[in-house]
């Protein structure tokens, strides 16, 4: 019932658990409750099929993750082999009696 009502406003509602999943992604939720502007919110930002433009928007913000994450855990590695460089310079700590 709640499929056919969302059907007439322009979603295509196949998976009733992924759709809230998305809505509250959408609308930014914390918890597993959706608040009616939200939920009037969200669906109006769902309606309708992407367009070629909307899914290069994605295909663009994608990227742009990727490359931030592989430079993050670039950094990461390079910190990381510093300190253990660090750790395998220092004297041993004496044995305990």
């Amino acid at each position: 019932r709640l499929a056919a009502r969302l059907a007439a406003l322009g979603l295509n509602v196949v998976d009733a658990e992924y759709f809230f999943d998305l809505l509250l992604f959408v609308v930014g939720g914390s918890s597993d409750m959706v608040s009616v502007e939200d939920f009037v919110e969200g669906c109006m930002r769902m309606r309708g099929p992407a367009s070629g433009v909307d899914l290069h928007n994605l295909d663009k913000h994608m990227r742009l993750v990727f490359k931030t994450l592989a430079r993050y855990q670039k950094e990461t590695n390079k910190t990381l082999a510093t300190f253990v460089g660090v750790l395998a310079s220092a004297p041993a700590a004496p044995e305990p009696e």
